[in-house]
């Protein structure tokens, strides 16, 4: 019990520095207790007494037998100038029979409360407590504004679970207290200071199996062995499918007759032998009915698609779960006769998109293997997920105008772009404009429909790049000044959902007279394609793809306090304010968090549900990736929401998956999910796409760590050895580990231990591998191993290139952002405060063109990192491996050195400068680097260190 309070102290900790401006200070020693006062529950103030404590100091103290006993100091125009550079500092004692549920400081400010935080600690130990001002919120989310007036008060309570046993005391110690302003900014981490246990996970009857009764004297069905099925010929399959299901739990299969009538999709499950199947159904696409009578059970559909809907919501509503492919993500009910409830419902999805598919890059490359790709079509089966959409966005202008079909007679239908004109899909697009190529590609549409009368819809999407034609009549469409923002590597660019709707517009004209009721799609918030289109108004018929590739992966759109997600919300709504049909086209959990745990369930929860209440809203196109372990149930989740009428309460659902996969240890797995969710949660970073690594460090500390490994053994403890409840704890715990060495190994690279970061990279690749060998859904260790080799691939370079040096900090990975306008000195790119958040990750050990930037002229890297305060008065030097061709360094905001493209051999030459005089030691850094390039690679592309001489 003592190591659990011990885990709970965790505490937000600033960094600071010696002689920083005391805004505050009290010492007890000399009697300072002047304006404190303390109250034990009674109400009744008084002045806080002083009592001498161990080592011969003294303490103010307050104490009482009730649940809540306070210290308080009142102030009178206490200013606090510098709130981001402020922290409170206090040593506290807490003598207790019984730990406190937590302790709780709050500023006053006027008469508003502007700042709380908790911390649990352990009884009767002194421990010193630093609260940076800023990570202080009110209870309406109000924080300190120096604007607003002076500090009132700073109050201290603690609070007991209940009144302590036999009424003995508990009483609080303050033996100092100062408010100081620091020379660094407080540090980013992420504590659980402030985390509850949840509520004990609860099945609700009605979620878990709705279709079942246990009134008395209700209208019923008994379903065991002993029933049988009947059903037509031609879905045979279907029938022996749902018997195979039902014999899970029956304890064996039910007799299966066949049984013809006027609708070839039903089944009928009776004690009768089957006999009354006859049936009518005019349902069609998915929609299904269900009836259940005294006499029996019947399934009935229009289409094969519907009935296997059937089946599944059936099982469903016994109570059947299916959270992940493969055995271990089975949950049954037990084996008994079902009791089913009279019912007759006519049941159709919510969402007609419901579409989750393993990434084609990965397919291709062999990262998926049949048995997994089998395993996880019959769970899309079982979750009304659908193998195929009727609304495809794929990049498709390649595909309509192939280059050795169209480009030597025509090279005027592809895109000019600086003078030439661009066939290939990485770097060329079509002429939107041109007439003759808005004719082919509506032939092309046209012919699609035609040779799939089913298909819905037709994709319109651009190639893969953010370039546009150029051309004379292409560039009306165009604003100069209305510029992509920085959300995607397209920054800088022209938008181009004006020239791009037009063109769609234009084509459905041509096709709508044959096809009334068919769409043409396009991806949007991709590329340059971002803002909608201010002057022409889409087709009603046009479908727009909403792309979660920029958004930040940790928050949901909702939260107010992440501001990418804020932006991205509103970009959302000004493209919903059309009309026109809309879905999400998501990556989440993208792929590129490398296999590391991604329990999302309550943005993807909200995010679905704030999106699906768009009128005309299609649903979701998950590109999804065989890595179950790191995100189980989110795709389920995601599968539930596209699937109920009503939102599904997600407590309930939730709960239900901590009970039926965890069983034993429902209570220890939800605990784990909502510590998770809490650190995602209160992440002060909002990285995208490929830029977790530095959120990573923040969030899962080392304390953090043990807090949730602690609530995973004890949840291993809770668990019959062997069983499945234990096989899905011990997954999830390897995966658990394998986070805890990738943090490792940042902070190694970070700490330029190479070598160490090295021997992490290793252990890393044997825990994949075991992990992949024991679950072969929970991990896509082929794309993490490719992923942990280049990794290394690039720490052996640099330790080549570190020999005999001391390295001080690795900067070879950073921010970038191309420049085209060259923007970047007048608005300030190298400045301190400039966010960066949202440019794309670029490694230092290769020119931009071979990472995908095929871009001649001036471009920014930037990237923060920290330098311990032992290293002040040290000769410090920045080494960078080689630069094409010319490039200016900014330290802190300040140029420090310009490198010139003065010898033949420059661009592929290392060089230093020392910099010790323009660092912060013992606080953060920001380096930016303006380089410029002027045909061929360009860049940083040997990498870049700071060393000690």
């Amino acid at each position: 019990m003592k190591l659990m309070y011990i885990l709970f102290a965790a505490f937000a900790i600033a960094q600071s520095v010696t002689g920083a401006p005391v805004i505050y200070s009290t010492d007890f020693n000399n009697g300072n207790n002047e304006q404190w006062v303390a109250h034990g529950g009674n109400w009744k103030w008084a002045k806080a007494p002083v009592k001498d404590i161990e080592g011969g100091d003294k303490a103010i103290y307050v104490d009482g037998t009730v649940r809540q006993i306070y210290l308080i100091k009142q102030f009178t125009g206490l200013k606090i100038t510098s709130p981001r550079q402020t922290v409170l500092k206090m040593k506290l004692k807490i003598d207790s029979a019984v730990p406190p549920a937590y302790i709780s400081c709050s500023v006053k400010q006027g008469n508003i409360y502007v700042g709380m935080a908790n911390g649990r600690i352990l009884p009767n130990e002194w421990f010193e407590w630093e609260i940076p001002l800023m990570s202080m919120s009110g209870p309406r989310k109000e924080r300190f504004n120096p604007d607003n007036g002076a500090v009132t008060s700073v109050s201290l309570f603690i609070i007991q679970r209940e009144t302590a046993p036999d009424g003995n005391l508990q009483t609080l110690y303050l033996k100092k207290l100062s408010i100081e302003e620091v020379a660094a900014t407080p540090s980013s981490e992420v504590t659980l200071n402030d985390w509850r246990a949840p509520s004990t996970p609860t099945i609700h009857p009605e979620t878990l199996h709705p279709l079942l009764t246990d009134k008395a004297g209700e209208s019923s069905f008994y379903l065991d062995k002993a029933c049988t099925i009947a059903a037509p010929a031609a879905i045979a399959k279907l029938a022996d499918e749902l018997n195979a299901e039902l014999a899970k739990t029956l304890g064996g299969k039910l007799k299966v007759v066949r049984r013809e009538g006027k609708n070839p999709y039903f089944i009928y499950i009776s004690r009768s032998d089957g006999k009354k199947t006859e049936t009518v159904s005019d349902m069609q696409g998915e929609d299904f009915r269900l009836a259940v009578t005294e006499e029996g059970i019947l399934l009935e559909a229009g289409t094969q698609a519907g009935l296997i809907n059937g089946i599944y919501e059936f099982l469903h509503g016994l109570g059947y779960r299916w959270y992940m492919p493969g055995e271990l993500g089975e949950c049954l009910p037990p084996c008994m006769t079902f009791r089913l409830k009279k019912t007759d419902k006519h049941i159709s999805p919510k969402w007609e998109m419901r579409y989750i598919w393993y990434a084609y890059g990965l397919w291709t490359k062999g990262y998926n293997t049949p048995a997994g790709m089998e395993d996880f079509e019959l769970w899309s089966r079982r979750n009304h997920i659908k193998n195929t959409t009727d609304y495809p966005a794929y990049h498709n202008f390649y595909r309509i105008f192939p280059k050795d079909k169209y480009f030597k007679a025509h090279p005027e239908y592809f895109s000019l772009i600086k003078g030439k004109r661009k066939a290939d899909a990485v770097e060329g697009q079509i002429c939107a404009s041109n007439t003759e190529v808005i004719r082919i590609v509506a032939e092309s549409a046209a012919a699609a429909f035609k040779n799939t009368p089913s298909l819905k819809g037709y994709s319109l999407t651009p190639n893969d790049n953010p370039y546009m034609c150029q051309c004379e009549n292409c560039l009306k469409y165009q604003d100069p000044s209305y510029l992509v923002d920085t959300r995607t590597y397209a920054y800088g660019y022209p938008e181009g959902a004006e020239l791009h709707i037009q063109m769609m517009n234009r084509i459905r004209n041509l096709i709508s007279s044959e096809f009334p009721d068919k769409y043409l799609i396009t991806i949007v918030n991709y590329d340059n394609i971002s803002r909608p289109p201010r002057q022409v108004v889409p087709d009603k018929h046009l479908v727009f793809g909403f792309t979660t590739m920029p958004c930040c992966k940790l928050h949901a759109l909702t939260d107010g306090n992440c501001p990418v997600n804020s932006e991205f919300l509103k970009l959302y709504q000004s493209w919903e304010k059309f009309g026109n049909p809309m879905y999400i086209r998501d990556y989440d959990p993208i792929v590129y968090w490398k296999g590391l745990p991604a329990l999302l369930t309550g943005p993807v929860y909200s995010n679905l549900k704030q999106c699906g209440s768009t009128p005309g809203f299609l649903g979701f196109n998950t590109e999804a990736h065989r890595s179950w372990a790191t995100n189980v149930p989110n795709y389920y989740l995601k599968a539930r929401l596209g699937w109920e009428r009503e939102p599904p309460d997600l407590q309930k659902i939730m709960d239900e998956y901590f009970v039926l996969f965890f069983g034993p240890a429902s209570v220890e797995m939800k605990n784990y999910y909502s510590l998770f969710a809490c650190l995602l949660k209160k992440s002060p970073l909002h990285p995208v796409a490929r830029d977790l690594d530095y959120a990573m460090l923040g969030l899962f500390t080392s304390r953090n760590c043990d807090i949730m490994a602690d609530t995973l053994a004890r949840a291993v403890q809770a668990c019959p050895p062997g069983s499945k409840y234990a096989e899905r704890i011990a997954m999830l715990k390897m995966n658990f580990d394998y986070l805890k060495l990738y943090v490792k190994m940042l902070q190694e690279i970070n700490e330029g231990k190479t070598k160490d970061a090295l021997d992490v990279i290793g252990q890393m690749k044997i825990l994949v591998a075991e992990l992949d060998r024991s679950y072969p859904s929970a991990i896509l260790r082929k794309y993490v191993d490719g992923e942990l080799e280049k990794t290394a691939a690039a720490l052996k370079e640099r330790q080549d290139s570190q020999a005999g040096k001391n390295v001080v900090a690795d900067l070879n990975k950073c921010s970038f952002r191309t420049d085209p306008d060259k923007a970047g000195v007048k608005e300030q790119w190298f400045g301190v405060d400039y966010s960066s958040i949202d440019w794309k990750n670029i490694s230092l050990t290769a020119p931009w063109e071979k990472q995908g930037y095929n871009y001649d002229g001036t471009a920014w890297y930037r990237k923060k990192f920290f330098l311990p305060l032992n290293f002040k008065g040290r000769e410090l030097m920045l080494y960078v491996g080689a630069l094409d061709e010319e490039g200016v360094f900014y330290l802190n905001g300040k140029k420090v050195f310009i490198r010139k493209h003065l010898t033949k051999d420059g661009w592929k030459e290392s060089f230093e400068f020392p910099v010790s005089q323009y660092l912060n030691y013992g606080s953060e850094n920001v380096l930016a680097v303006s380089v410029t390039d002027s045909g061929g690679d360009g860049g940083i592309w040997k990498g870049m260190f700071l060393y000690q001489k």
